[in-house]
């Protein structure tokens, strides 16, 4: 489910990956990378019936990392819901992880419909997933070089429904991938929205694809268009858990069709 179109910028997860047609599920996990610290986050991102499986997750739905029959549950310290079709849950190893030693992750009980799996091009086969356990530690939060700016809107309409999508620059630096901690908040209606994003560069888009999305602005109506006003805050977090402070809000209002477009 990629989170935009045009503005390619991939999830676990990744977190996302538009299709011609939207698919009924979807598990995804962030890091992207093939290391992590011993001490990581982890991010799993449910979407669509998926979503279960998140709510579900050390319950009917064990999550952990294997390495020669050693099992480390990753704990949930938080689940997020999105606003159109994706639930996410931020996780941490119970014990910190063993420098050089390959895990897999697991989740047990998953029905047959459901994978936690990645694409291999090279013999292109779907494999498990598995980190290897760096000795990188970091105590050093992300460091934001400018506030967030408005640089962009989009709304392009798709026939399962349009994509909206607010595009942000804020330039920030760190020695890991970084997790974005956004809060949307509707200042017409008062209801506040948070979720984390992945994939992030300096650019970030808040909004929703033609299948799911964060933040969908119309109050569970992706199709809607309103004439509300949003403000949206940022806090950025490297894989070993350090984060800033929240950035100043920044108003805006959603993308809406050119003539003619979303007829």
């Amino acid at each position: 489910m990629l989170r935009y179109f045009l503005f390619a910028i991939s999830l676990i997860v990744g977190l996302n990956e538009i299709k011609a047609d939207c698919s009924s599920n979807y598990l995804s996990i962030f890091p992207t990378t093939d290391t992590v610290p011993k001490n990581g986050l982890f991010l799993l991102e449910g979407y669509g019936s998926s979503q279960k499986i998140i709510n579900g997750l050390n319950k009917q739905y064990p999550i952990y990392l294997i390495a020669d029959n050693k099992k480390i549950v990753l704990l949930v310290k938080e689940i997020l819901v999105g606003e159109f079709q994706l639930t996410q849950a931020l996780m941490r190893p119970e014990f910190p992880l063993e420098t050089g030693v390959t895990y897999t992750l697991k989740i047990d009980n998953l029905p047959v419909h459901e994978k936690i799996e990645k694409y291999d091009y090279i013999t292109r086969k779907r494999i498990p997933i598995t980190f290897v356990a760096s000795s990188f530690s970091d105590s050093v939060a992300p460091v934001i070089e400018r506030n967030p700016v408005e640089i962009d809107k989009q709304y392009i309409a798709f026939g399962c429904g349009p994509q909206k999508m607010v595009m942000f620059d804020c330039p920030v630096k760190d020695s890991s991938e970084i997790l974005v901690r956004t809060t949307v908040k509707n200042l017409t209606t008062g209801k506040s929205t948070t979720y984390i994003l992945s994939g992030i560069s300096s650019q970030i888009g808040v909004g929703h694809s033609m299948c799911s999305g964060e933040f969908d602005f119309g109050g569970g109506n992706p199709y809607a268009v309103t004439e509300d006003k949003f403000e949206v805050t940022f806090v950025f977090m490297d894989l070993c858990g350090n984060y800033t402070k929240a950035t100043p809000p920044v108003q805006f209002t959603e993308p809406v069709p050119s003539d003619g477009e979303g007829e």
